[in-house]
């Protein structure tokens, strides 16, 4: 299990302000690219009362999201379990390595209790999850830029697409972009200096809110 505790500061831009974020990010000198541009894929798993996104959406101080991820459009990828938790201002993700391809993976029956495939998950992972039922509610999709200024790290992420758990032909495509940094605390100063001319605004920003909402489950953006 590998876990990251940091700082996250969210931008929602409506494809009207595209333009202008675009040519503020391209004036700001020191910002680097620090990965390839990639597809991120992840399945939210939720409660059959919908608690992780009922907790987003009051604004709970700790709360918890469950997902997994996984790279790319092949089907002998690996996937990757996630739980992102919130405490206040800060954000921790645990990203538990399953060694499983996403062709053999029944998504439905994963957490199941009585399954053998279930057994098989890591210890680590399975003391988390052994006393919530979760269920695969909605898929997200979308490309994903990755810039480094100085300590901080920012991505980019375009042309998101949601859908359904298994209703992938329904599939809703949104051209809005969420600009992310993320930092450790610390470099509190970096995030006011990269930001000083910048006219967006901070928002709260949920992915799976957003989906939820495209499939008229909650009312969101």
């Amino acid at each position: 299990m590998k876990s990251i505790h940091r700082r996250e500061v969210k931008f929602y831009i409506p494809e009207n302000l595209k333009k202008y974020f675009y040519s503020w990010l391209i004036s700001k000198i020191g910002i680097t690219k620090s990965y390839p541009k990639r597809i991120i894929n992840s399945l939210y798993y939720d409660s059959v009362d919908y608690k992780s996104a009922k907790d987003n959406i009051i604004g709970l101080s700790d709360r918890k999201k469950y997902r997994f991820r996984w790279y790319g459009s092949n089907q002998d990828t690996l996937i990757n379990f996630e739980i992102k938790s919130k405490d206040n201002i800060f954000s921790q993700k645990e990203t538990f390595n399953l060694n499983l391809k996403l062709e053999n993976v029944n998504f439905t029956k994963l957490f199941d209790l009585n399954s053998i495939i279930f057994a098989d998950l890591p210890y680590d992972l399975k003391k988390k999850i052994i006393g919530i039922k979760l269920f695969p509610i909605l898929n997200v999709k979308y490309d994903r830029e990755y810039l480094k200024y100085h300590h901080l790290d920012l991505t980019i992420d375009n042309d998101l697409s949601f859908f359904r758990f298994n209703e992938k032909k329904n599939t809703i495509n949104k051209k809005h972009v969420i600009f992310e940094i993320k930092y450790n605390y610390k470099f509190e100063n970096e995030v006011k200096t990269l930001l000083s001319d910048c006219k967006l605004s901070i928002s709260r920003n949920s992915k799976y809110l957003q989906g939820l909402d495209c499939i008229n489950k909650f009312n969101y953006i």
